[in-house]
């Protein structure tokens, strides 16, 4: 059985970052880009307007991006403040030099939506309060400003800005959680899929040669699942998965991880349990499906075999994964209904 990579949060959070980072140089050399094209444009001495709106902008521009530069390298590639507070420092000094441009406001979005990328409700209203908070300093501060934007913009570009554009981000930023939720999970069962858990297996990897203890895994299939399906009908199948999921759930701990990884296969990570706990939690889960009595079967009770391996030094994820789905089709072969682990005697 082959096991595609896949990476973990702490991998694409960085990966991420560097992307938004690289979208505000962008708006960075654009808002430069747009100021030199109306230098030919411009009612004022050409060079005012260079130093006014082209040199003294793309000075803090370029000073800001250096430090969330720094930031991003130095302190942390997977800190969402970093890129957050960037975006809010640029949105300020971009309505500050532009107050006198039409619907200069409209670009306070920019923070909120790079916000919905972490998918943190604090995060958003973060974005929020930061971008209340330089409107109404900038609206006091700068005569432009004050003097261009009347009482019922204000009310209006508050009450957007500190409820209404937060409000809205956090309602996709639900519905985004949903879909990722749907993405991770097995609809069926509600235990995570098999792509889920590869990642976990991977960050099992890690610890382990970052020198913690090797996991356990444990690869678990249904007995005579085709005969239920054939006798009983799929929607009985699927009872029966829902079933054996629910017991498994019920009975791991904090720490563990369930996954459907397909079929009727189930495969259960446990990073921390000695390899004696973790037969001890296989041994629970096969007796209480063994004990039950189903009546969706006419009282036919549903019986697993498993497979449990340590991972030890040296194991890639696909290696420790087939060590374990071997010693599962040994329980098969050794009659089914048990669970075989590496110590066991036979060959797997």
């Amino acid at each position: 059985m082959t096991l595609n990579k896949s990476k973990g949060p702490e991998e694409t959070l960085p990966r991420w970052n560097r992307k938004l980072l690289n979208a505000y140089w962008f708006f960075v050399i654009s808002m430069t880009a747009g100021e030199t094209a109306n230098l030919f444009l411009a009612e004022s001495p050409a060079w005012e307007f260079i130093v006014q709106s082209i040199v003294r902008p793309t000075l803090l521009f370029v000073a800001i991006m250096a430090l969330s530069e720094w930031g991003y390298r130095k302190l942390s590639m997977s800190s969402p403040l970093i890129v957050i507070f960037t975006g809010h420092l640029l949105i300020t000094v971009g309505v500050w030099v532009h107050a006198v441009v039409d619907s200069i406001l409209l670009i306070y979005v920019l923070p909120l939506l790079v916000s919905v990328f972490y998918f943190q409700k604090k995060y958003v209203y973060l974005a929020s309060a930061l971008n209340l908070a330089s409107f109404l300093l900038l609206y006091l501060l700068d005569p432009i400003l004050y003097e261009r934007t009347s009482g019922v913009e204000v009310m209006t570009t508050v009450l957007l800005l500190g409820y209404g554009s937060p409000h809205v981000a956090a309602k996709i930023m639900d519905r985004g959680v949903d879909l990722m939720r749907d993405l991770k999970t097995d609809a069926l069962t509600g235990l995570y899929n098999h792509i889920t858990f590869h990642g976990f297996l991977d960050r099992a990897l890690e610890r382990q040669q970052a020198g913690a203890g090797g996991a356990m895994l444990a690869v678990m299939d249904i007995d005579h699942f085709k005969s239920v399906n054939d006798t009983y009908g799929h929607r009985a199948g699927d009872f029966v998965l829902r079933r054996v999921a629910a017991i498994i759930q019920n009975r791991i701990g904090p720490d563990d991880t369930a996954a459907r990884y397909g079929g009727e296969e189930f495969a259960l990570l446990m990073p921390s349990r000695s390899e004696q706990e973790a037969y001890a939690l296989c041994e629970d889960i096969r007796l209480q499906l063994a004990a039950a009595a189903h009546q969706e079967l006419d009282g036919r009770a549903v019986m697993i075999s498993v497979g449990l391996c340590r991972l030890r030094p040296g194991m890639d994820k696909e290696a420790w994964f087939q060590r374990a789905d071997a010693l599962l089709y040994r329980a098969k072969r050794e009659g089914r209904n048990r669970t075989v682990r590496e110590d066991d005697p036979g060959g797997a």
